[in-house]
């Protein structure tokens, strides 16, 4: 999992430019790296990029949590979007 992490930042990092490039930029842009049932979210806030130490587990039984952390990433793109 942790081979992912520098793919995703750089990918993040893209996503940044992008938007700036475009006239949009955004506070945070969100990323995750995931082995299917095991989930870790990242943040590029600015030109920090913040990493989760907690790896979230997917179970069909449990999935609230991978839920939270995703419905958390689309309130905070829905606040920036109305910015």
């Amino acid at each position: 999992m942790k081979r992912g992490f520098a793919q995703c930042g750089a990918e993040m990092y893209a996503g940044q430019l992008f938007n700036q490039q475009q006239g949009k930029p955004q506070t945070n842009v969100f990323g995750c790296v995931t082995k299917a049932f095991s989930w870790c979210f990242l943040k590029l806030e600015g030109q920090n990029l913040y990493i989760d130490p907690n790896y979230l587990p997917l179970t069909f039984t449990q999935p609230h949590q991978v839920l939270g952390a995703l419905q958390t990433i689309l309130h905070d793109a829905i606040r920036q979007a109305a910015a």
